[in-house]
């Protein structure tokens, strides 16, 4: 690992699970870390890894001006390394670059096509197909009102997912007709949707593999697998692990081939019953929401990704101890102990959970009082309501 001094600061926007991850690992680096966030309830932001600045807001159209609004606080001529941590700010920073150039560092700035074009969902069916690989026979839904013929050629079940970043809904599996029907009732706002043919499997055929690209080369990656998500096999991960993989490398190293992306990427591929892999979605301009399952295992995306923008060497994996199982107990807080009952990971293995960190127990405390409050509330109204 390089160990030359970090002197650039690094702004994480947002403090979500994700964001604390990002802002942990920068930390533990010994990177003076800022974040910008305008929602002081979330556990987050009391961590004690990055000094917080609450804003108005880190979405559009209120985030290019904080983040100008920041740079011109701090004054000063050095760069600052950027991490935003959703689509919606990959998009919108791609569009205003302009605006950020001469203040922020960011590791896709030279491929800024590239990742807005991937970013779209409507776009990776014909970007699948041109490398070889298996994309679900796909059709994207523009108007409100769904007749038989737009299903015709598609098999049901089906998923529909909004085709922009972010929608309201990640994902819904469509029964039939009437259910498309009911859900573009439902998120008329969130069109276009992507309507796609489900490829059959569970939580457990899902997998995922990161890179990090220097003009389009990976030079360093990391394989794991869903363990669980909310709703299951269609959701956001709540628990995963690492695993061994030479053809999730190979299927995300060739989805990638052909682009000048620099910076970290992920891709996420389905298993089905034959054994073939299916491009589900990739992740470009940020890292994922399961970030800190590879930080944890030794692949370090954030320091990674800071290195590269402050022209530093920029180290690969480091040798880990044992394997580290991740656990989202914010979305999902009986994952550990259901997988342990249920004997899909043993309680031996190493473990890292959304909020607990013993150098940085604010957040975990915070959310420890937020989780009692609330139950205690629903106890409070089922007696009201009794």
């Amino acid at each position: 690992m390089n160990t030359g001094a970090r002197s650039a600061l690094a702004v994480v926007l947002g403090l979500c699970p994700h964001g604390l991850a990002t802002a942990r690992a920068l930390a533990d680096a010994g990177i003076e870390v800022h974040a910008l966030e305008p929602n002081s309830d979330l556990p987050g932001f009391h961590t004690r890894r990055a000094k917080v600045h609450k804003v108005a807001s880190i979405h559009p159209p209120g985030l290019i001006d904080a983040l100008v609004s920041f740079a011109e606080e701090r004054g000063g001529d050095d760069k600052i390394a950027l991490f935003p941590i959703n689509d919606t700010m990959v998009a919108d920073i791609a569009r205003n670059w302009s605006r950020l150039s001469d203040r922020y560092a960011l590791s896709w700035s030279a491929s800024l096509d590239d990742v807005s074009r991937l970013l779209l969902k409507e776009n990776l069916e014909p970007h699948t197909v041109s490398r070889g690989l298996n994309y679900p026979r796909s059709r994207l839904l523009e108007s409100a009102v769904v007749s038989d013929a737009f299903v015709a050629d598609l098999r049901f079940p089906l998923l529909a997912k909004p085709s922009k970043p972010l929608g309201s809904f990640k994902t819904r599996k469509v029964a039939d007709l009437d259910a498309l029907k009911a859900i573009v009732r439902d998120f008329e706002g969130d069109l276009p949707l992507l309507v796609q043919e489900w490829i059959e499997g569970g939580d457990t055929d899902l997998y995922f593999c990161a890179l990090f690209l220097v003009d389009g080369e990976d030079i360093g990656h990391f394989v794991g697998r869903k363990l669980r998500s909310q709703p299951p096999a269609q959701g956001q991960t709540t628990s995963a692990a690492p695993f061994e993989s030479e053809a999730i490398y190979e299927v995300t190293k060739t989805f990638f081939s052909g682009t000048a992306i620099s910076g970290p990427v992920s891709l996420e591929v389905k298993r089905d019953p034959d054994g073939m892999y299916w491009i589900i979605e990739p992740t470009v301009g940020r890292t994922d929401f399961w970030l800190d399952l590879c930080v944890q295992n030794g692949f370090d995306l954030p320091l990674m990704n800071y290195d590269f923008v402050t022209d530093k060497p920029v180290a690969g994996a480091s040798a880990g101890g044992r394997a580290v199982n991740w656990f989202d107990t914010d979305r999902d807080s009986w994952s550990f102990l259901s997988l342990i009952s249920s004997r899909q990971v043993s309680p031996f293995d190493g473990r890292r959970f959304t909020f607990f960190d013993r150098h940085d127990l604010a957040p975990w405390w915070f959310a420890v009082r937020q989780q009692l409050f609330r139950r205690l509330n629903r106890v409070r109204g089922r007696r009201e309501v009794g």
